[in-house]
């Protein structure tokens, strides 16, 4: 009876991972067939554009600037699609240790000019090594840092990055001083699609449920603190792997 049911959970297993590549491979190649007409669209309304300066009144203007923004909002749903369905499928690697600053420092140089326009500040504390692959690693930080460069408030962004060393593992946070979440939604933001701010701030709604995929991938969770008006606080757990105990001290 013990091997029927061990067989039978190998061949759901197995059966899962096939389901998740088909659906990366089908996000991939829809993804690719729908960038052409949209770069496309792009190209020809920047054309457009400039052929018609001087031309249009205000709202021929307008009515520009709404397909120009439609069509690059469509362009990075698609990306952030397919980065959605690529962290559904991923195998943590054994040995893949990342140091939390190396990765911050690559978001940090990715976000810069984010950084520059809203006048954040990003600090960061008792940083370490962790059992992740430094590109899951980025993803994440990068994503939590660049929501909190979103929904700031009336202040300039104030972040805050730092590592505690749990019992099962690593848990990192990522602060900041924004527009804060309500306490009823603190797990629906997690969803695909879910946006609690509608169109007054960028985002397709794929970023925080993109986190939850990769870092359920490594047996960890992820989860916010957050009261309106006075920030919020992002925590994702990784746990400890084979080779890692240096990295608990």
């Amino acid at each position: 009876m013990v091997f029927r049911d061990i067989s039978e959970r190998h061949r759901s297993d197995k059966l899962l991972k096939a389901s998740n590549e088909q659906l990366q491979n089908f996000v991939t190649a829809a993804a690719h067939d729908l960038r052409a007409p949209l770069t496309s669209a792009s190209v020809y309304t920047e054309l457009l554009a400039r052929q018609l300066a001087g031309q249009i009144d205000t709202e021929g203007k307008q009515i520009l600037d709404y397909v120009r923004s439609g069509v690059q909002r469509i362009l990075r749903l698609v990306d952030d699609l397919v980065t959605y369905a690529q962290a559904s499928h991923f195998q943590p690697q054994e040995g893949s240790h990342t140091p939390v600053e190396k990765a911050l420092n690559t978001v940090l140089e990715n976000l810069r000019s984010e950084i520059e326009k809203t006048a954040a500040t990003i600090t960061a504390e008792k940083l370490s090594v962790v059992a992740a692959h430094e590109a899951h690693l980025v993803q994440l930080l990068q994503n939590l840092i660049g929501n909190a460069l979103k929904y700031y408030g009336n202040d300039p962004p104030d972040v805050r990055i730092s590592c505690e060393n749990a019992d099962s593992g690593w848990v990192i946070s990522v602060s900041d001083n924004g527009v804060g979440i309500d306490p009823a939604y603190t797990e629906e933001v997690f969803k695909p699609f879910k946006r609690l701010h509608g169109d007054d701030r960028p985002g397709s709604g794929i970023g925080l449920a993109t986190c939850q995929k990769i870092v359920a991938g490594y047996g960890g969770r992820i989860w916010v603190t957050s009261e309106p008006g006075k920030g919020s606080t992002f925590f994702f757990s990784l746990p400890y792997r084979a080779g890692t105990d240096e990295a608990r001290n």
